[in-house]
């Protein structure tokens, strides 16, 4: 491949605005390093974005916690 086409496609990539195009430029490019993280729908790369926000914000609590004020309500 020679230079030209390569500065040519960069030119092209840089230049656009069109976000399924890049997503698809991603894809093939990076196709073999599978980075499951490009593979998620939007939908699910923001509810984990949401709960790494809410970590960092210590708006969590620990499993162990929840399982004993669970245990402790609905004890019979």
């Amino acid at each position: 491949m020679d230079k030209l086409l390569k500065y040519t496609l960069i030119e092209k990539i840089m230049s656009t605005d069109n976000e399924q195009v890049l997503s698809q430029i991603r894809d093939l490019l990076f196709e073999d390093e599978e980075d499951f993280w490009y593979s998620l729908d939007d939908e699910t790369k923001t509810s984990i974005e949401r709960g790494v926000n809410d970590y960092e914000q210590e708006r969590v609590r620990p499993h162990d916690v929840v399982m004993e004020e669970l245990k402790a309500k609905y004890k019979k």
